[in-house]
Formats: structure tokens, sequence, C-alpha cells
């Protein structure tokens, strides 16, 4: 009854921090993502249709579900294995899966805002997958050949690597897709919600499996899973690298996306471009780029300061 009572008071606690924010503190349109990289406000939101529709939307969400379908049915799993190993400690043995994982988590977040600057999302975003299966083919060998609960506990500081990683750079991708378009919040909730149905379907299928199988055969399972989110995202998206708060322009991708800017409908031709093999050497980025129109089309080169598009990934390198 007691933990009910310590989640009323760390609700309440958490909704009179939330009572102290200063309204006129926020900017509506600038936390909404309406702002693109050059500054400017894009005058309205892009249509849901373009957000969800968006390549790297698509790519970005579903490798999320796929994360969260390998990995949330493990604690569960792990727990119960330590508990039949030892009906006398399992509750213990079932707290110290959770709490190896979060202080492993804390660190890993610390270290992923810290290294983002220097890598950019992808490699990190591919340590955190690939923390996944590492974790799940490790806790098979041990079930197999040498079942120490307390080496199977060590398996959680993969978990919490792969955690702390994720946590932080969800909210990075997701402002850096949606940068200009007015959509970040609905592209966060987007990818929480993929969040919610991997891990239930995880779950469901981790729990079948252990239950007809064995649970040694739900982790291979699980493990096995774990690798289609890590090659899916490596072989499907870019990268962004992040100083400041900013992205850094490394290398271009296709963009063909419409814009907003000055009023213009999402169906205007005139503001859809292709921006192709964009470098930054130093502070030089210069943009090979092809605009276009229904009379023509014009070739331009210059130094690159902002697409118009509603979703910037000009701060992406393959």
């Amino acid at each position: 009854m007691a933990i009910f009572w310590i989640c009323v008071v760390m609700r309440a606690g958490s909704c009179f921090v939330i009572s102290t924010i200063n309204d006129r503190a926020i900017d509506p349109s600038r936390a909404r993502g309406l702002e693109t990289k050059s500054g400017e406000m894009a005058s309205e939101p892009v249509s849901y249709t373009s957000l969800l529709t968006d390549y790297y939307v698509i790519v970005f969400l579903t490798a999320v579900l796929l994360f969260h379908f390998s990995n949330a049915a493990m604690l569960p799993l792990l727990s119960q294995q330590l508990f039949l190993d030892n009906t006398e400690r399992g509750f213990e043995f079932a707290a110290l899966a959770v709490i190896t994982a979060q202080i492993s988590m804390v660190a890993s977040a610390i270290c992923a805002g810290m290294l983002v600057p220097i890598f950019g999302t992808k490699p990190l975003f591919l340590t955190a997958l690939a923390a996944i299966p590492i974790r799940g083919a490790i806790i098979v060998l041990l079930l197999t050949y040498h079942p120490d609960n307390y080496m199977l506990l060590a398996t959680q500081i993969l978990d919490g690597v792969a955690g702390g990683i994720f946590g932080v750079l969800l909210v990075l991708i997701a402002e850096n897709l949606a940068r200009g378009s007015g959509r970040f919040a609905l592209l966060v909730g987007l990818g929480k919600t993929a969040e919610g149905v991997g891990a239930a379907f995880s779950n469901l299928v981790g729990e079948a499996a252990a239950e007809s199988y064995g649970y040694r055969t739900a982790f291979a399972i699980l493990s096995i899973a774990a690798v289609v989110p890590l090659l899916f995202y490596g072989a499907l998206m870019p990268s962004a690298r992040f100083t400041d708060g900013e992205a850094i322009d490394d290398l271009s991708i296709s963009l063909s996306n419409k814009s907003t800017f000055g009023g213009s409908e999402h169906g205007s031709e005139d503001n859809s471009w292709t921006a192709l093999g964009a470098k930054r050497n130093g502070n030089e980025g210069l943009l090979s780029g092809r605009k276009n129109s229904t009379d023509g089309s014009r070739n331009r080169q210059g130094t690159v300061t902002a697409v118009k598009t509603p979703l910037h990934r000009m701060d992406m390198e393959l």
C-alpha cells in the first residue's frame, strides 16, 4: 500500500513544479517547432499527411517500435527467471535488476548528451540498438552454461545503456525531423505511442514464448528480433550532429517536401526542393540543388543557410 501513496506524493510534487512555470516564458510557435534553422518562422504547420508520410519519420517510428518490441519483455522475463532460481530472494533480485538498469541509464544518458556533438545521433542510436541483442545473447548463454543470478543481474547494465541513450536521442531526432514543421510535439507523441505499442506486443510475445517454450527460448526470440531494428535503422536513417543546441550541416540528403513559408500551400510546386550532396568543410557549406517549378528548372549553388522544407534535415549525414 505504501508504494501507491509514494506515487501520489510524487505526482503531487510534479504538478506543483509544473504550476510554477511562467506561461510568458514559453513561445508557443518555437515550442511546437515552427522555427527553422535560419530563425524564420513558418506561417503554419505542415499537414498531418505530410508528417505521417515523410520517409524518415516512418523509418524513425518503425525503429522505435521494433526497439521496444525486442526490449520491453526482457526485464520482466529476467525478474521471473531470477525469482524461480531463488524463491527466497526473488523479490530482492527483481528489485536489484531494476535498480541496476536505472543507475546505468542515468550514466549513459549523461554520456549520450556529451557525445552527440562529437559523434552525431546515428552512431549513438545504433549503440543503443546493438546493446539489446548483445544483452539477450549473453542471457541465453548464461542460462545455458552458467546460470548465475549475479551475472544475470549484470546484464541489466546493457539495458540501462540502451534506455539512457534512447531517452536522450528520441527527443533530439524528433526535433531535427520536425524542425520548421510545427509538429514537434506530435512527433514526440507518436514516438511514445510507438514505444507503447512495441512494449505491449513484446510482453505478449515474450510471455507466450516463455510459457510455451521456456525462458531461454523466449530470450533467444527477443534477441533475434532485436537485430532487425539495428539493421533497419543502420541502413535507412541518416545522422545529425548537435552543438550548443543546434544541428551542424554535414551532408544533406534528398529533400522533396513542400514549404509553408510565406503562406504557401503544401501543394505549391514553386517551393519544392531537391537537395543533393551538400557538404560542410570547416565553416563552409556548398549546396547543389534543383528548384522545381511549373515552367522549368533552375540550378543554384551557394552557401547553405536554410532549405525551404517543413522537415529540415540539412543537418543530417548518411
